[in-house]
């Protein structure tokens, strides 16, 4: 299987976001309160994201075999994680790590550093964990969307 992680065309934008949330569904809402469910889905449909998508403020990278949508993962500002889902079928197959590395590297081309940060879910947690994010504080909630903030100074 050829995978291709690359920076995302606005034609992409509305099938990555439909995995981001068709992945949070299996893996995530089983945690959240419905108040969480709304608020993510609000997020992953935000006109605004798609605006500062496309004018460069909002990175979006996907990993993609042939036509296929594999995972996607977003950055904003000087190297915020703010979403990273692989469908279910190709997960554990190193493709979230791999778009991890294309956002740091975006982002020490912009800042010249390869610091990430994280907001992670319960269910990403352990794998940011593994690639070497440390928390940064207690898990938190707020509009119902649980997180763990998390830091990564290090090349993944």
């Amino acid at each position: 299987m050829n995978i291709e992680i690359k920076k995302a065309t606005e034609s992409e934008w509305e099938e990555a976001m439909e995995l981001a949330w068709r992945t949070f569904l299996q893996f995530e809402a089983p945690c959240y309160k419905e108040e969480g469910c709304e608020n993510f889905l609000k997020f992953v449909s935000s006109e605004d994201m798609f605006k500062m998508f496309r004018i460069g403020e909002y990175l979006l990278y996907v990993a993609v075999c042939g036509e296929k949508i594999l995972g996607m993962g977003t950055m904003r500002g000087k190297g915020h994680i703010s979403l990273l889902f692989i469908d279910r079928e190709y997960q554990r197959k190193g493709i979230a790590t791999n778009i991890l590395r294309a956002l740091q590297k975006e982002a020490e081309e912009r800042n010249g550093s390869v610091t990430l940060t994280v907001n992670a879910s319960p269910y990403g947690y352990e794998f940011y964990k593994r690639i070497g994010f440390i928390p940064s504080d207690d898990e938190k909630e707020e509009d119902g969307i649980i997180y763990t903030p998390m830091t990564c100074v290090k090349r993944i």
